[in-house]
């Protein structure tokens, strides 16, 4: 079966807009972690994409498909915000087996054949919450068509992050209906532009479908989700022991923190990536040099070098003074199979200046982030009796055992999971490391 891909810039500039994640430039380092991961796992990629993108993400970041096909300039007469009209162009245009994967769908094991073989795929099945019913009962009001497949009576849609299956003239015919509603209702096109139209006309208007012709959906994720309730969906800490799946919609792709950890992620796996992307991109728009010395070749070798000789300095004591890129890759490979370095009994340790700050009642942590500028956040007293152990090197059981003699017997189950918790955040906001 063949994986697809589909990116229409929608007439904007690549480089500069940022396609609804924190800015341009975490997008891009999106596309370069998902297509990477993808053909990683499976053999045959392709990518559909207009001028625009064919320009940045083949011909300057040289990303790893199969194949290309540069034809979703067609879209152009629509507007750009009905962005999702680039899956179902392509949804009509395949004629064998196929699974599309949205840009933001990062996996690290190869979709199972189980899976493959379905008729029809998706994510997982959504519940709408008043949320997106307040929202349809505002567009209902300006809409001058509405399929006769969508029975405005809305309860359940589909996460559509991946989707296809073995039918695919099933979706061609269905991505046929997803255009009349479309092109049905040009004429307000304009009053729809600050609403979601897009979750209708695509997963609403799938699922409904699907219901109407009696057909089975098969999903990656068997639990029906509520649409604001996306727990854990960017989560790179848990990567790979506990999720292989990663899927950054909605908020995730404007959270810092963790377009941040997708960054480390590409820095330690996909360095060559970085480089071109970095070489692409306006240099001052991140302040790159402050980051990546001249000496810094972009290799997998280099990263290792640096991650070593970092060790030896922060185990050596003494004042931290490291580099951004030091940090940026002693985080990245704490946060790499953490589940993994617990159960090996690594070792940890800070790696940021901090301080903390009493501010009536409560306690507040005040930490160096990579920018240089310090954050803070409200802290209780296992997490000061945690940094206390942490000015030096301790094995995670020997913290352990520590933080055990402090508290009941009956209570310990339960401290073990709060205390492997707070140690994933602190990895993640480059507090501390693992050796």
């Amino acid at each position: 079966m063949d994986l697809i891909q589909s990116f229409w810039s929608g007439r904007k500039e690549v480089l500069e807009y940022g396609y609804g994640w924190y800015n341009s430039y975490y997008h891009m380092l999106g596309w370069i972690l998902s297509s990477n991961q993808l053909h990683k796992h499976h053999e045959n990629l392709k990518l559909y994409t207009d001028k625009n993108g064919y320009e940045v993400l083949i011909h300057k970041l040289g990303l790893p498909y199969n194949s290309v096909t540069n034809n979703l300039n067609e879209l152009d007469k629509y507007p750009h915000h009905l962005w999702v009209l680039s899956k179902i162009k392509v949804y009509a245009l395949q004629d064998s087996p196929f699974l599309h994967v949205d840009s933001d769908v990062f996996i690290w094991e190869k979709f199972s054949e189980k899976l493959l073989v379905q008729n029809l795929i998706v994510q997982n099945i959504e519940r709408l919450t008043e949320y997106s019913h307040s929202i349809w009962h505002n567009l209902e009001k300006k809409l001058l068509f509405i399929p006769p497949d969508l029975n405005t009576d809305l309860q359940l849609s589909c996460n559509m992050g991946i989707v296809g299956g073995m039918d695919y003239k099933f979706i061609n015919s269905f991505s046929a209906r997803s255009f009349d509603f479309i092109t049905k209702n040009r004429k307000v096109w304009s009053d729809l532009e600050y609403t979601s139209f897009c979750l209708y006309f695509e997963q609403v208007l799938f699922y409904q479908y699907c219901h109407r012709k009696e057909k089975k959906i098969s999903t990656f994720f068997p639990n029906v989700i509520n649409d604001n309730e996306y727990t854990g969906f960017g989560d790179f800490e848990k990567i790979p022991d506990e999720l292989t799946y990663l899927h950054l919609l909605g908020d995730y792709k404007r959270d810092l923190r963790t377009c941040e950890m997708m960054e480390n992620y590409v820095l330690l796996e996909y360095p060559m990536y970085l480089e071109r992307l970095i070489k692409t991109i306006d240099k001052n728009f991140l302040n790159y040099d402050r980051v990546f010395p001249e000496s810094y070749n972009f290799t997998i070798a280099d990263n290792e070098e640096i991650y070593f000789r970092t060790k030896k300095k922060n185990i050596s004591g003494g004042k931290l003074n490291f580099n951004l890129l030091e940090r940026k890759l002693i985080m990245a490979n704490s946060l790499k199979s953490f589940n993994s370095k617990v159960k090996n009994n690594n070792c940890l340790k800070t790696i940021c200046n901090y301080r903390f700050k009493n501010q009536g009642n409560s306690t507040f942590l005040e930490y160096q982030y990579l920018d240089g500028k310090y954050y803070n956040f409200r802290i209780d007293e296992i997490d000061s009796i945690i940094l206390d152990f942490l000015k030096f090197e301790i094995h995670y059981e020997e913290l352990v055992n520590e933080i055990l003699k402090l508290t009941r017997s009956s209570l310990r189950s339960e401290l073990l999971k709060i205390l492997k918790m707070k140690i994933s955040y602190f990895l993640s906001i480059g507090i501390c490391a693992f050796y």
